[in-house]
């Protein structure tokens, strides 16, 4: 699955995904490179999304 989102994304979609230790590591990565999420990144991110949402 190619995954097109990149880091340049709201500071909301930031923040969310660096409050979780296991995301944190690659968008910190991800910022300071100016690098495409990588896809683990991205469902953790989707996992909070979700969650957040209240639909897992």
């Amino acid at each position: 699955m190619d995954i097109t989102f990149y880091c340049n994304t709201s500071l909301t979609f930031i923040m969310l995904a660096l409050t979780f230790e296991l995301c944190q590591i690659e968008f910190v990565f991800c910022l300071k490179n100016s690098i495409r999420v990588s896809e683990q990144a991205w469902r953790c991110w989707l996992l909070i999304g979700l969650k957040k949402a209240g639909l897992v």
